[in-house]
């Protein structure tokens, strides 16, 4: 039952992701903003939520508290590994966030003295180095001298991914309160808000309009875009859809499973169903370094279940 349970929120978050990629590739290359996709799928993520939470009318403050600190860190993730994307360094920010799960296992050992086999230990530096291989066929493509801002970028998103897990483990196990639906509520209104005023200052300009034109048009323009382009929305409710679920998973399962076979299995099983999606839907080249994460990721997560 736990792994059906685990292998459902990696499905749901790789759902999520899938998502995500699909408005980039057809609809942020015509002008729209990814931070308005954002804001939208979490307002729906929050609705579901708050739909399906019980005790309305009781909310405690931890809940509010935690979820705010959850919706926060969320936010701050995706905003850091978004600016590493915009300085083209796709490669080093995506293996660093994809071994965020070292966070949450690091905190379970030394602060809640949680037990850790060899096995998980080795499935663990497996998966850490199945993911590193992943990112071996495009690394030539951006060689060259880093800036120390990207570094500091995709460590920023590497803490707070990880942070992210260690709020959800800490007020399961602090506060024994029935609101895990109440919690994710406030957790994706926080983001949707902070999504929300990113997108209204950092507005992007939109393709094909002249910059002649007055700034009433332009807003037309722009709003006429956001009309027509009715498909990112139901990309936004299928993102909602899959957070939601996956969030709602990875409360019930953090606090019962040890970290070192959580995050694992379903950081290293959402790689790898990634790339089996990249290849089958966005027609990706089968490379050596996705048959080699693939081989090593699967090794990894038998071995930490021996």
């Amino acid at each position: 039952m736990i792994i059906l349970l685990m292998g459902s929120a990696l499905i749901s978050f790789s759902v999520n992701q899938i998502a995500i990629r699909i408005f980039q590739k057809r609809y942020e290359e015509k002008g729209l903003s990814v931070y308005f996709f954002q804001f939208i799928f979490c307002i729906f993520a929050a609705m579901t939520c708050f739909l399906a939470a019980k005790n309305l009318d009781t909310a405690q403050n931890p809940t509010i508290l935690f979820g705010c600190l959850f919706g926060l860190s969320y936010f701050l993730t995706v905003l850091m590994l978004s600016a590493c994307f915009a300085k083209g360094e796709m490669v080093i920010s995506s293996v660093i966030i994809n071994m965020s799960f070292i966070v949450p296992i690091f905190y379970s050992i030394v602060f809640l003295h949680e037990k850790v086999t060899v096995t998980q230990v080795i499935g663990t530096l497996l998966m850490c180095f199945a993911i590193y291989t992943s990112s071996r066929s495009n690394a030539k493509e951006q060689s060259g001298v880093k800036s120390k801002s990207v570094y500091l970028l995709a460590l920023g998103s590497f803490l707070f991914n990880g942070c992210c897990a260690i709020i959800q483990k800490y007020y399961k196990l602090a506060y024994e309160i029935d609101e895990d639906m109440l919690f994710l509520t406030a957790s994706f209104l926080t983001a949707a808000m902070l999504y929300g005023l990113l997108f209204v200052f950092k507005r992007r300009n939109v393709p094909g309009i002249s910059f002649a034109s007055t700034e009433k048009t332009d807003d037309y323009d722009e709003y006429q875009l956001y009309i027509k382009n009715i498909g990112i929305y139901f990309l936004a409710i299928l993102a909602g859809l899959s957070t939601f679920a996956g969030n709602a998973l990875m409360m019930y399962l953090n606090p019962r499973i040890p970290a070192s076979i959580l995050f694992p299995i379903v950081n290293g099983g959402m790689c790898l169903l990634l790339t089996v999606c990249s290849v089958v839907f966005f027609g990706e080249k089968m490379t050596k370094s996705k048959y080699l994460l693939l081989i090593f990721g699967i090794l990894a997560i038998i071995v930490i279940n021996l």
